[in-house]
């Protein structure tokens, strides 16, 4: 069996989702779609519109085969760190013969080219890069224009959202010597950051606008029929309190120590620590902080980091990732699950399992990146008004 894996996080799934869903088989020919998909705490570094059992639902109800989880501590990372895990889970799986994604130029030769001088990292590279840092340019177009001069281009490497994912998925392949093939489709429709809905194909963050005031209903042009039908069934149980969960940073930044944080550094903790006493909102802190040093997405990270205690991203090398199956196809489940392996988590006692095979060192680096997860999954059970453990759910057949 032969499958294609689609990185998402489907927050929440709309028609363009479904689109690529659909896109992925028929381009690819292969024999299903797998969705290693981010959990209940995404790469904005907050909570899921919905939880990653309703989302997974609406993945299979749209044509995936299978719905995997990236952990917590990779899926709310910057696009090199979600990248990594993302791809460290689908090279553990043989059966997973492509990749495929959306971009925004949709050219996947210029986008391996681009990933190859960003992995390679010669001497040019690296002087380049850090020239153009050096002029005060944020880091992701620092690296679209040290790429650029490298490739001898006249203008900026590709450098919107999904481009920037494109291109540090094929880095990961790269990095790991992948077998597996990368394919890439135009977007269509909205970009990535608009918030109007938009007649054929809009964005996430157009459709969570409306959901975040309640407004389902506006929404339902934007969702294919399919995942439309999931999310009202589910959605009056499933609004998520923003409001609760940004005190809960608030009093993570005040009481916690910032510096132990990836994301910290250059001030950084420093100045967010002492304006997070000074503002009773999170919005305001972060925009008190944002400069052209520390971008929007660097300090919603660190928030999330000090809530979650996460103090370093480990050297993975050979480890695979643990990876928590949360659905699977009624009529293939027979097929597919001798395809995962044992890092695959089904049933709890499948981490146990796992553990058991790793030496002292790796064990404990995997231990560290369940307990982010475990904390993750009890701290969207509050902000969620739930008593609900998604780790402890069962499998999702449908």
């Amino acid at each position: 069996m032969k499958l294609v894996a689609i990185i998402c996080e489907f927050n929440p799934l709309h028609k363009g989702h479904e689109y690529l869903i659909k896109e992925a088989k028929r381009v690819t020919g292969a024999d299903g779609v797998v969705c290693i998909m981010s959990g209940n705490f995404v790469q904005r570094a907050e909570p899921s519109i919905a939880d990653m059992r309703i989302r997974a639902k609406a993945v299979l109800k749209c044509g995936a085969v299978a719905v995997l989880t990236i952990p917590t501590l990779y899926s709310t990372a910057c696009a090199e760190r979600f990248s990594e895990g993302a791809i460290n889970i689908a090279n553990s799986i043989d059966a997973i013969k492509w990749l495929l994604f959306g971009s925004e130029c949709g050219d996947i030769e210029y986008i391996k080219q681009v990933a190859k001088v960003q992995a390679n990292e010669s001497e040019d590279f690296k002087a380049s890069l850090k020239q153009f840092l050096s002029e005060g340019l944020p880091y992701p177009k620092a690296l679209s224009l040290a790429s650029s001069k490298i490739l001898g281009g006249d203008s900026d490497a590709p450098n919107m959202p999904n481009d920037i994912l494109g291109i540090e998925y094929c880095k990961q392949l790269i990095r790991t010597s992948s077998k597996i093939e990368p394919i890439t489709i135009k977007r269509l429709g909205a970009n990535h950051h608009d918030e109007k809905l938009n007649k054929n194909f809009s964005s996430s963050t157009a459709v969570r606008g409306f959901l975040n005031d309640g407004n389902l209903s506006k929404v339902g042009k934007a969702l294919s029929k399919r995942s439309f039908e999931v999310f009202n069934e589910a959605w009056q149980e499933n609004m998520i309190d923003f409001k609760l969960f940004e005190q809960l940073v608030l009093y993570a930044l005040r009481t916690k120590d910032l510096s132990l944080c990836p994301d910290s550094g250059e001030g950084l903790e420093v100045k967010l620590k002492k304006e997070s006493e000074r503002f009773l909102n999170l919005s305001e802190v972060i925009e008190s902080v944002k400069s052209k040093r520390y971008t929007h997405a660097r300090i919603r990270r660190l928030c999330l980091q000090v809530l979650l205690g996460i103090t370093h991203y480990p050297q993975l090398n050979d480890i695979k990732l643990p990876s928590r199956l949360l659905g699977i196809k009624k009529s293939l489940k027979k097929k597919i699950l001798p395809l995962l392996p044992n890092n695959i988590i089904i049933k709890n006692k499948d981490e146990k399992s796992y553990l058991a095979l790793l030496n002292n060192n790796d064990k404990k680096t995997i231990e560290y990146i369940l307990n982010i997860c475990t904390k993750a999954n009890s701290i969207y059970s509050l902000v969620n008004n739930s008593t609900k453990n998604h780790l402890e759910e069962p499998l999702l057949i449908v």
